[in-house]
């Protein structure tokens, strides 16, 4: 999704393998490659960005 207003990125509550603008969006806020992102989504049990997060936050040592 992207705000027209100051034509940035606003990504959506699921994190979309398939969309190049959610890899960017999400392995930049996260400082991780791609493969990185997919790992992470596969430990957390979901590609909800909310729970991606979290389980960032609990594990910052799998950057």
């Amino acid at each position: 999704m992207e705000n027209t207003a100051n034509n940035q990125y606003v990504p959506g509550k699921e994190i979309n393998l398939d969309k190049q603008e959610d890899v960017n969006f999400w392995t930049s806020k996260f400082g991780i490659p791609a493969e990185g992102l997919t790992s992470a989504i596969k430990a957390a049990g979901s590609n909800i960005a909310e729970t991606v997060e979290e389980w960032f936050s609990k594990n910052k040592s799998s950057k």
